[in-house]
């Protein structure tokens, strides 16, 4: 409990310390702080204003427009205050207009159509210049996006940023010379890309001037929106792009990357279409000037596409997508000297390449023996564990440089008692065996010099979708390399040492990484990703320079 001058006890601890604290906790203690004195009231109030949301649902379940209006008093509330409407930062915008199938409500939906929807925009119009430091706009809308909404939106003056999903337009100008002002620009149309205009060549409502980041997942929209920013000329400072594109929109792309002196980074996807980077790279080859992309420092797309674009620029970071059969099969001959030619090309960065990220990329001696051959100065590398074993030999057949001990681990000193503990620590297996074993074999070939890596190498990041699976879920099927393990099964096949190898113990593990720190000493995390290839568990090496286990997940018993 506070004693003497409360307001002074609390204003000797720092504003920093407070908001570092407050970062941790969420909306409802926000309010409870509101509440105590004012000086948590001035600390928390744009915190709890911050975002504000704008959402307006009709389909089967909500068809009464009055109802659903009266969800936006709130809202209305809110931009009516000239105390709150100004914390607002983040403005959510959620639009929703689906009636599947309601042929018998067809007066209702025509209702909602010429009455409420133009209802919502003209609120929208009018309710958005008051909050007058909105810095971020999200929109989800289920509409053609109304030119009304477009226009205010351009009027915001320093609006940062701009995500758009689902997104449709009719009208693809809003008026002559006025276009929406942002830094960082998202539209997120992958999973559903509608094209009311496709007559219309140009998307010309967004400009280039203060563009810095540019994001439009959308094949719809993504040439349009190209071919009006090369047209305005104006993306001196945009740095980074990542587009969603068809093969027969190539021709927008490249006038695009001429027109943007600063682009820094560039993330391609082109889908699926057979052939279509093999097209884009030889349109590369004879339109795009050499002089062009002169500040290129990361590239992410196909590897027909980074053979073009990596070579005599200063890139340094590379991720490339290559079509492969190699996670069944391991890698044919055929793909053999495609690597080979595509690490070759990448050797040529003037940069030089630093950071690899090979998708689908397998693990395998040949492969790391080229890229330690033409990329000797990486320091993250990312690839993909596969279905095929590195090697055939089982690794326990040979001996460490390093075979650590109980006393060495705890470092000669401990007490009995205490050694006791650590040794019943240390004895204990990395179990799950079908978490642990693939990659532990392969770090087990590295200690014995049978895999090789980048010498300065930092960063090892290997990818498989089974350590994403919750195998300690005894309720759950699993897939593992292609096998359906049913929950009946699981507890016999989590730590079968026929089907996935001898176990390692912890101390073996750390014996492993002990000896790999003496051929790779700058090696510091091993991260073990799984889908989304988020890390679900890793492997670093402390200040004290051993080697800990961090898992997310808990250990079989």
């Amino acid at each position: 409990m506070l004693t003497g001058n409360p307001q002074s006890a609390l204003e000797r601890v720092a504003t920093e310390t407070w908001f570092e604290c407050l970062r941790h906790v969420g909306m409802e203690e926000y309010r409870s702080m509101l509440q105590t004195c004012q000086y948590f009231r001035q600390m928390c109030l744009p915190l709890v204003f911050k975002e504000a949301t704008c959402s307006l649902s009709f389909d089967r379940y909500h068809v009464d427009p009055e109802v659903q209006y009266a969800l936006l008093d709130n809202f209305i509330a809110l931009a009516k205050s000239d105390v709150h409407a100004p914390l607002v930062r983040k403005l959510t915008v959620y639009y929703e207009h689906r009636f599947p199938g309601s042929h018998s409500r067809k007066s209702v939906v025509t209702q909602i159509k010429l009455l409420y929807y133009p209802r919502f925009v003209n609120l929208f119009v009018e309710l958005l210049p008051h909050f007058s430091n909105l810095r971020v706009v999200d929109i989800t809308y289920s509409m053609n996006m109304d030119k009304m909404i477009l226009a205010a939106l351009a009027a915001v003056p320093n609006l940062d940023e701009l995500g758009m999903r689902l997104v449709r337009f009719s009208a693809h100008r809003i008026k002559k010379r006025v276009r929406v002002q942002i830094r960082k620009l998202g539209i997120f149309n992958d999973g559903s890309d509608c094209n009311p205009n496709r007559a219309a060549k140009m998307l010309d409502v967004f400009s280039g001037e203060r563009l810095e980041d540019l994001t439009v997942l959308s094949r719809a929209y993504s040439p349009k929106i190209m071919r009006a920013l090369t047209a305005q000329n104006n993306c001196t400072i945009l740095k980074s792009i990542s587009i969603l594109l068809h093969q027969e929109d190539n021709s927008a792309l490249i006038p695009f990357l001429v027109s943007c002196p600063n682009l820094e980074s560039i993330d391609l996807s082109l889908g699926d279409s057979p052939g279509s980077a093999a097209l884009l790279s030889t349109a590369l080859v004879s339109r795009l000037p050499i002089s062009a992309l002169k500040n290129l420092h990361s590239f992410s797309g196909p590897d027909e596409v980074a053979m073009v674009l990596v070579p005599k620029r200063p890139v340094k970071k590379v991720t490339t997508v290559h079509g492969s059969t190699f996670y069944y099969i391991g890698v044919t001959p055929r793909e053999y000297h495609a690597y080979k030619t595509m690490l070759a090309r990448l050797s040529e960065s003037t940069g030089p390449v630093t950071d690899l990220v090979i998708q689908t990329g397998p693990l395998e001696t040949g492969l790391l023996d080229l890229i330690v051959r033409y990329i000797p100065y990486l320091s993250s590398l990312r690839l993909d564990v596969g279905r095929k074993q590195v090697l055939d030999d089982d690794p326990f057949n040979y001996s460490l440089d390093i075979m650590l001990t109980d006393q060495d681990e705890c470092g000669g000193t401990s007490t009995e008692t205490g050694s006791d503990i650590f040794s019943d620590h240390s004895s204990r297996y990395l179990l799950p065996l079908v978490r642990h074993n693939k990659y532990m074999r392969i770090m087990h070939w590295i200690a014995l010099h049978k895999i090789v890596l980048p010498r300065n190498l930092a960063v090892l990041n290997l990818y498989d979708d089974h350590f994403s699976w919750p195998w300690e879920n005894f309720n759950m099927t699993c897939f593992y390399d292609g096998i359906v393990v049913e929950p009946s099964e699981k507890e016999a096949f989590l730590n079968n040492e026929e089907k996935h190898g001898r176990a390692h113990t912890f101390l073996m593990a750390r014996s492993i990484f002990a000896t790999i720190s003496q051929s790779y000493p700058s090696l510091r995390e091993v991260n073990l990703l799984g889908n989304l290839y988020r890390t679900e568990f890793f492997w670093y090496k402390n200040p004290a320079g051993t080697w800990d286990l961090c898992d997310f997940k808990p250990q079989s018993p």
